[in-house]
């Protein structure tokens, strides 16, 4: 039995994720493909290789320059959500916790998809994996994930420490995963593991997107004094001097830019798209915004 509050919680993501959808042009997942297909997209200029049987020759005789027509080829997609759940995600500097806002975003894309008419699934995830959802298609059984996300944070055990192991879950998905996939990655990727060969194996075998949630502390670090901190995924106390930290050179604020800086160059010499999204950033709006130019919908 599901707590009226998770109830609450899947209303207003539904109401405000579909709000958004109709207000924005999505429609059936598409890829842009040099040919026939189902939708015409647009009239663009003529490269070697294009079918010579879809030069549109009034536009070219307009712009005294061969222009052909692109059309849109229309598939489904199978998805797979895969949502951090470590002891890290169940912290936060604000009222919120970081899994507020990282339910927040599974439940978006999972809307999304179900749009769409998508098939998707669920893996929740630490330094194991916690739960998993087959990949299926229907409203029930994207309810079924909306109830699982959402319910994960009221039986999160807080006194339990869990890491996460990025480089476990992508061997885990490329051993398990057998069609090809679009991984929807949701996490703070606060991983001590070196995940890169096994990251860069599994997006030759499918497709791999990232979205990172950054609390606002690791954004820019205010100055509050010297702070008792405890680490989350490690159970390891210690103390943290933030009087210089918001100094841009400091060695707090270089460590926390250089962590996402590496990452970022990672994902981009792996060809992965990826989203970035804070507290102050709607992610309902984000994401839309990024499937309508990921996906081409």
């Amino acid at each position: 039995m599901i707590s009226k509050q998770i109830i609450e919680q899947i209303r207003q993501i539904q109401f405000k994720t579909r709000k958004a959808l109709s207000g924005a042009m999505v429609g059936s997942c598409s890829t842009k493909y040099k040919g026939s297909g189902f939708d015409f997209d647009q009239v663009r200029e003529y490269v070697q290789g294009d079918d010579l049987r879809f030069i549109d020759w009034k536009s070219t005789a307009r712009a005294n320059k061969l222009l052909t027509k692109q059309y849109f080829i229309e598939r489904n997609y199978r998805i797979l959500i895969a949502l951090d759940v470590s002891s890290s995600s169940f912290v936060g500097t604000g009222s919120r916790s970081k899994y507020s806002y990282l339910s927040q975003l599974a439940a978006i894309f999972s809307l999304v998809a179900e749009y769409n008419r998508d098939e998707i699934g669920l893996i929740l995830f630490s330094d194991q994996i916690n739960q998993e959802l087959p990949i299926k298609r229907g409203k029930a059984h994207n309810l079924k994930i909306l109830e699982t996300i959402f319910g994960c944070e009221s039986k999160a055990n807080i006194g339990k420490v869990s890491g996460t192991n990025l480089d476990f879950l992508f061997q885990k998905l490329g051993q398990n995963l057998r069609k090809k996939s679009l991984i929807v990655l949701i996490s703070d990727f606060i991983d001590e593991h070196d995940y890169t060969a096994k990251l860069r194996a599994l997006q030759v075998k499918h497709d791999v997107l990232v979205v990172r949630y950054l609390d606002q502390f690791e954004l820019a670090i205010p100055n509050v004094g010297i702070l008792p901190i405890s680490n989350p995924e490690t159970g390891v106390c210690g103390m943290l001097d933030t009087r210089f930290a918001h100094d841009h050179n400091s060695e707090l604020s270089l460590s926390l830019k250089n962590r996402v800086r590496a990452q970022d160059e990672l994902f981009r010499s792996c060809g992965i798209d990826f989203l970035q999204i804070s507290s102050s950033v709607d992610p309902v709006q984000a994401v839309v915004k990024f499937f309508k130019k990921r996906l081409t919908y």
